[in-house]
Parts: structure tokens; C-alpha cells; sequence
């Protein structure tokens, strides 16, 4: 059993992570963790070299492909249990999203699924029942593939105590995969930093992290092999918009170096893991 430090600038969004799994039930098991919370779990002691991984506010589920194609008493128990913690959807067209306050804190939640055949839109629930949508994306295929459970001894907020709970987490590999689409789909800096922080606060660095990419279950998937050509696409040098967005988002989080060194660090860490795979 985990524990996880209180002081871990996560714990109060892994704290809500598992109040949100254990209220979804049986429906928990279709749902995987991914974005910007899950280095916390794969890397929880950084090297001191880099720094302490940033912040996120956002908890990112991807769907399995049985939840997104039609289980639908799983579905409806996804919703159920967000309107029991008082979620809502501040945005009536984006039903992917929702969120709420506690304790003075914001906490958005996302669901993303892999993309269902014969389905175009940019959100999705299986034969439109409900308000709950998750966001199509390729790379979630892949969370359901590559995962890792987490039996973690938490503090629940609202005051419900202490107990163990269960988090499915997604494996570097697809991990990788996902933040990869999402730098190509979107402008977010901290999406190319977090590729970056990743790789270089593994153990033994960015060639530690392809031989755990190579030994894992989608190392040679198609998306993921398609996700990591991109991947070279935008860290081509250190003025690619990647490789800048890393470095304006690592001086943001407190790095002393300026903004041209932190460029060349993000293209020598990304091409050292892309030479390594």
C-alpha cells in the first residue's frame, strides 16, 4: 500500500481523484488517469536536478473503449456520482468538462475516449444518453493498454476519513502518446513542458525512459508510433514552438536558466529519448 505525502503539491488532487473513483463504483474500473497529474505517480521522487513537477488543476480520465461504445449503466454511474460531489458543467456546449469548489479550491475534471468508429464530433456519449461527454482522441485507445493500478492509503476530503483507494494511472508509454496529441491539437505550454520534465526526471534520464517505453504493451502500436513521429515534428530545434513553450513555462515554475538554454535542454532531452526508441 502507497502513501502519498501530504506536502506532494498533488495530494489534493489525488485526494479528489480517489473520492471521485470511489464514488463511481464498479464504473471506476472502465477509467484510467491521464495528463498532468500522472507524473506525479510515475516519477514521485524527482532527481534534484530538475525541478519539482508543476501544478495542475485538471483531472484527466480517459474512457475504455467498452465504457465509450456503450456500457451504459457503467455511463450513467460516471454521472451519477459527479452530481453526488456537486459537479457541474460550467459550459452547457463542452460536457466533457465539469468542475466544482472545495476548500477554496477549483477542481475541473475532463474525460476523453478513444475515438468511436462512424462518430465525428468533438464529444461523445454512447447513443447520447445523459449530459456526461468524454472528448474523442486517438492516443486514449491506449490508456486502457497501458496502465498501472496504485493501492494508495489517502485522507479523503470532505471529511470522510481515512481508507485505501484504488487508482488506475496510464503507463509512460501511453502517457507519452497523449500529451504528444495534445501539444499537436492544442497551444498549452505546459503540455511540451511536461513531456520534457518527464523524460528528463526518469531514472537514468530520457534513455531510461525509452527502455521502459520499449518494454511496455504499446511500443510498436501504430497511434503510439504515429504520436511519437509527431513528437519529433515539434522538437525539431530551439526555436520550434515546443521547444519554446517548455522553456517559457519551466521559467514561469522558478528555472534560473535563461529562456534560450531551456529550449536546447527541451530538444536535447526529447531527441535523446526519439534517438533511444
Amino acid at each position: 500500500m502507497n502513501r502519498i505525502s501530504e506536502s506532494s503539491v498533488g495530494y489534493p488532487l489525488i485526494q479528489e481523484a480517489a473520492l471521485l473513483t470511489l464514488t463511481f463504483g464498479t464504473a471506476a474500473e472502465h477509467i484510467t488517469i491521464i495528463g498532468g497529474l500522472v507524473p506525479h505517480f510515475l516519477v514521485p521522487d524527482p532527481p534534484a536536478h530538475v525541478l519539482p513537477h508543476a501544478a495542475t488543476r485538471d483531472i484527466d480520465f480517459s474512457l475504455t473503449v467498452a465504457l465509450a461504445e456503450g456500457d451504459l449503466p457503467a455511463y450513467q454511474n460516471l454521472e451519477s456520482g459527479l452530481r453526488e460531489l456537486n459537479y457541474e458543467t460550467p459550459v452547457k456546449e463542452e460536457r466533457w468538462r465539469w468542475e466544482r469548489w472545495r476548500d477554496n479550491r477549483h477542481f475541473i475534471v475532463e474525460f476523453l475516449c478513444p475515438t468511436v468508429r462512424g462518430h465525428g464530433s468533438s464529444q461523445y456519449s454512447p447513443r447520447g444518453v445523459g449530459n456526461l461527454s468524454a472528448m474523442p482522441m486517438t492516443a486514449a485507445a491506449l490508456a486502457s493498454i497501458d496502465r498501472q493500478s496504485y493501492h494508495l492509503d489517502i485522507d479523503l476530503p470532505d471529511r470522510l476519513g481515512h481508507r485505501p483507494s484504488t487508482l488506475r494511472v496510464a503507463g509512460l508509454g501511453a502517457w507519452l502518446a497523449l500529451k504528444t496529441q495534445a501539444i499537436h491539437g492544442r497551444s498549452r505550454d505546459k503540455d511540451a513542458a511536461d513531456v520534457v520534465w518527464i523524460l528528463d526526471a526518469w531514472e537514468d534520464g530520457p534513455k531510461g525512459a525509452a527502455r521502459t517505453v520499449k518494454s511496455g504493451p504499446v511500443y510498436g502500436h501504430p497511434i503510439f508510433k504515429s504520436s511519437m513521429e509527431l513528437l519529433e515534428r515539434h522538437f525539431t530545434d530551439e526555436n520550434s514552438w515546443a521547444a519554446r513553450a517548455h522553456a517559457r513555462e519551466s521559467r514561469k515554475a522558478g528555472a534560473g536558466d535563461n529562456e534560450d538554454s531551456l529550449s536546447t535542454r527541451a530538444i536535447t532531452v526529447v531527441k535523446a529519448f526519439l534517438a533511444a526508441i
